[in-house]
């Protein structure tokens, strides 16, 4: 996939009349779902609870379309709602997908990797194409903490096309900042499965823009392929 790191950002609209679809609770409705869609394309969203999902998908949407729970953990499906996406070369509208993922890792890191999390996920990893891709974030704040590096290895073997998303930029000061941006090239450099990976603060709306423009480019190139 061409990068285009050097040309300018351009103002990206990702909805045209999102709404919610409906929520998986098991793996068979995951698997059934893209049985009979096969070549769904969109993106899915995941992290550890609290890391500031919800915000930025609002952000990414300019919508308050997923609400911010109070009770990290909570949610345990997988929420799938549908998006209509203009091409931004041909202007032709296309019907994608967002899927926000249960959050993982608040105060049963283990538990939750043994158990129910996995059913579901390892479900959707499993079955969803290329074609959806992954905005995996982390907390700018602890970047690569050991649930972080737990869920890393856990989705390694998956190759799945993914964006590292660190949020809650706007928390950091300069020599904070610095240091993420050596953590960032170091989990660029371990794990292959990391296409390009973004700075973000959903709050200030900084590094917004620039990421729409690359989910938007990954959406094109799965549009233009035979």
């Amino acid at each position: 996939m061409s990068t285009r790191k050097n040309q300018p950002v351009k103002k990206v609209n990702l909805s045209k009349n999102i709404e919610f679809v409906r929520g998986f609770s098991d793996e068979h409705s995951v698997k059934t779902w893209f049985e009979e869609n096969p070549h769904a394309i969109g993106l899915a969203v995941v992290g550890k609870s609290n890391v500031g999902k919800s915000t930025l998908i609002n952000a990414l949407f300019s919508h308050k379309i997923a609400r911010a729970s109070k009770t990290p953990g909570k949610t345990r499906e997988i929420n799938l709602f549908k998006f209509s996406f203009e091409h931004y070369e041909t202007q032709k509208i296309h019907q994608l997908y967002l899927f926000d993922l249960p959050g993982f890792g608040y105060a049963r890191v283990a538990k939750e990797l043994q158990s129910e999390w996995p059913t579901l996920m390892e479900s959707f990893f499993r079955e969803a194409p290329p074609s959806v891709l992954l905005l995996y974030l982390q907390d700018s704040r602890l970047p690569n903490g050991s649930t972080d590096q737990q869920f890393m290895s856990y989705i390694t073997p998956y190759d799945r096309p993914s964006f590292l998303v660190f949020s809650k930029l706007d928390k950091l000061n300069q020599k904070e900042r610095a240091q993420l941006s050596k953590e960032e090239k170091n989990l660029q450099l371990l794990y292959p499965w990391i296409m390009e990976s973004h700075q973000v603060s959903a709050e200030e709306n900084r590094g917004i823009d620039k990421l729409k423009d690359r989910i938007a480019h990954y959406i094109v190139s799965c549009l233009t392929r035979p």
